[in-house]
């Protein structure tokens, strides 16, 4: 076989895998239930709603228990990435399109923001779904601000920022599974390589001497972020498509 073609056939038998159970390729018949994408979605959340409900609320230094905010984020973003695929791939075979151009479309993404994924998702829908995509919802997202002391106020954000928190959150994902940080203490969090892309430090806790953490409350805002923000894009989506989803198992990280 042309080696050219490996990674392609690899990513047919995986979105079979996926979609439909089968052990080959042969036979495959695609699923076109976007209510498949949103139940599995709810159920990998389950994980790092349990964790969150496990963190300490009280003030105080949380000891071990402060790595269940790094594993809060990590186990969210996991479980975003999964829905992201999936819920795309389904709507590109809603719209008509053969498992070979699936693949070759889900190949391209990799790793996306919520941000990333809205404009993914832009172009697959009429203009003026595109536009309510970008446009965000009508009410802000409920989730921590940072204020000027350095303490967390619950509040509301605006798609826009909502959307840009998402892309550092990414960062913070990235700083973690590379073993640049580790999450459960005070320390610097090296910058993105690109200048466009916000700061990981930018949605934690500033600490003084160049150094922030990663502590509840920011953990719950990335959680609802990648959640409420998923929720409402894809709710967008389903509706240009006639479509519409049940939300009820979705974890609402309070």
């Amino acid at each position: 076989m042309d080696g050219s073609k490996k990674p392609v056939r690899a990513k047919l038998r995986r979105l079979a895998l996926r979609f439909s159970g089968a052990p080959t390729f042969e036979g495959f018949s695609l699923g076109t239930d976007l209510q498949g994408p949103v139940t599995k979605f709810a159920a990998a959340l389950g994980t790092p709603d349990r964790l969150l409900k496990l963190a300490p609320k009280s003030a105080g230094n949380p000891g071990n228990a402060a790595a269940l905010s790094p594993a809060i984020v990590l186990t969210t973003i996991a479980a975003f990435e999964g829905f992201a695929e999936d819920f795309l791939a389904t709507v590109l075979a809603l719209q008509g399109n053969g498992l070979a151009q699936i693949a070759k479309e889900v190949g391209r993404w990799n790793n996306p923001s919520l941000r990333e994924w809205v404009g993914t998702a832009g172009k697959l829908v009429s203009p003026s779904t595109k536009e309510a995509l970008e446009a965000g919802p009508s009410k802000k997202i409920a989730v921590y601000r940072m204020t000027a002391n350095g303490n967390w106020s619950p509040g509301g954000k605006e798609w826009s920022e909502i959307l840009k928190d998402s892309d550092a959150w990414i960062q913070v994902r990235h700083l973690l599974t590379h073993g640049l940080v580790t999450g459960w203490r005070a320390e610097s969090w090296p910058p993105p390589l690109r200048r466009d892309v916000p700061e990981a430090a930018s949605v934690l806790r500033p600490k003084g001497s160049g150094k922030a953490s990663l502590d509840r409350s920011g953990a719950k805002s990335c959680a609802r972020i990648y959640t409420l923000g998923a929720k409402h894009a894809a709710n967008v989506v389903a509706a240009d498509l006639g479509k519409t989803l049940n939300w009820s198992e979705l974890p609402d990280f309070r």
